[in-house]
């Protein structure tokens, strides 16, 4: 799954679209919003909606915990405050591309949390 374009958004601000998906307990830490896409980032889990078609009423929906991550890369046009692009790969999922905008998001927050949860 790949998806582009992703800016910060406020955690929880699009909650009622992935509610179903969060334990009870679980924390929502940052959330990303392209014009119809979402990244949510929990303290479990990295949750991706990619929505399809013209009409945005197909999605794609993929969870990945923490546990299932095997590794990750961090791409950059120069510095790690501009375009960036996270790379993950988990076990039984394969590749998984995250796509940030300029200036909003930074991405070693999201990498510091990742390596503190890979193992």
């Amino acid at each position: 799954m790949e998806l582009h374009n992703l800016a910060a958004v406020e955690p929880g601000s699009n909650r009622s679209e992935y509610e179903f998906l969060l334990l009870p307990e679980e924390a929502i830490l940052m959330e990303f919003k392209s014009i119809r896409d979402l990244c949510i980032i929990t303290d479990r889990k990295i949750i991706a909606i990619n929505v399809q078609g013209l009409t945005g009423r197909k999605k794609e929906i993929l969870v990945l915990p923490f546990s299932k991550m095997t590794a990750f890369a961090v791409e950059s046009s120069g510095t790690l405050d501009t375009d960036a692009e996270l790379v993950l790969w988990s076990s039984g999922i394969g590749k998984t591309e995250l796509e940030f905008l300029r200036g909003t998001a930074d991405v070693r927050n999201i990498a510091r949390l990742l390596a503190q949860h890979i193992r």
